[in-house]
């Protein structure tokens, strides 16, 4: 009866270790090659409906996969709508991001990357140069 009650304990720290190495391992948008930076965000206070998040992102190059990649790394609510910029890093650009429109100040779209989009369906989707080529 002893042998199998350490057996039945050094399964546990087996298990236990796995789901440990497994939980720490995890990639996340710090992983991603691109140098990816959050500059600013925003987020509505209705916290009894749809849940609005904008982040405004500084990266390093058009990395189209590692941009839709970054998106898909961010909060999301269900039935909500995620958006963010993405800002060439090193350009002049105001750390400010609004809810309304235009989210990001007319003096600094022409510096827009991309524009990643989680609609209230759960659709993603990233746009190049939501504003108009530089």
């Amino acid at each position: 009866m002893k042998e199998r009650k350490n057996w039945f304990w050094m399964a546990g720290l087996v298990l236990l270790g796995a789901l440990s190495w497994n939980l720490l391992s995890q990639k996340g948008p710090q992983d991603l090659p691109g140098n990816f930076r959050e500059l600013a965000e925003a987020k509505n206070e209705n916290n009894t409906g749809p849940v609005h998040r904008r982040y405004l992102v500084s990266v390093s190059d058009t990395l189209w996969k590692e941009m839709m990649q970054y998106g898909q790394f961010m909060p999301y609510t269900k039935l909500g709508r995620t958006e963010v910029y993405f800002m060439r890093e090193g350009t002049a650009m105001s750390a400010v991001i609004e809810l309304g429109d235009p989210a990001i100040p007319e003096a600094f779209q022409g510096d827009c990357l991309g524009r990643y989009v989680k609609n209230a369906m759960g659709a993603s989707s990233l746009i190049p140069y939501p504003f108009g080529r530089p």
